[in-house]
């Protein structure tokens, strides 16, 4: 069985960041994630709990922040590997493709959101 080629190249990565839900006119609790890789369509992140796929989140890490959509969400062993499409934001993409290229180890952000385990 081949797997289907894929359409944007990603870099494998692993550090460490923060997802937001985008809840209008809410305050969202901030959930810590692990990036496993980027590529110059979104971020392969990993977490404890189910994320709708739709959903619009936030996605921020020491080199910066983006902003996107839930595409896929999969439970694997032990947590769920979710794909996060992200809004173009040139900056923000190189910024995250620098730290992946560089497989930075670091801590969540330092937002004052309070971190809930998903």
């Amino acid at each position: 069985m081949t797997r289907p080629v894929r359409k944007y190249l990603r870099v494998p990565s692993e550090f460490f960041g923060t997802l937001e839900l985008q809840a209008p006119n809410e305050s969202s609790p901030a959930y810590g994630i692990r990036i496993t890789d980027v590529s110059s369509a979104g971020v392969g992140i990993l977490l404890r709990g189910e994320i709708p796929v739709g959903t619009k989140v936030r996605l921020i890490f020491d080199s910066g922040a983006v902003e996107g959509e839930v595409i896929h969400c999969r439970q694997e062993k032990g947590h769920f590997a979710v794909g996060v499409q992200v809004e173009h934001n040139a900056v923000a993409l190189a910024r995250i493709r620098w730290a992946a290229s560089l497989k930075l180890h670091g801590a969540a952000s330092s937002s004052p959101h309070h971190h809930v385990p998903v």
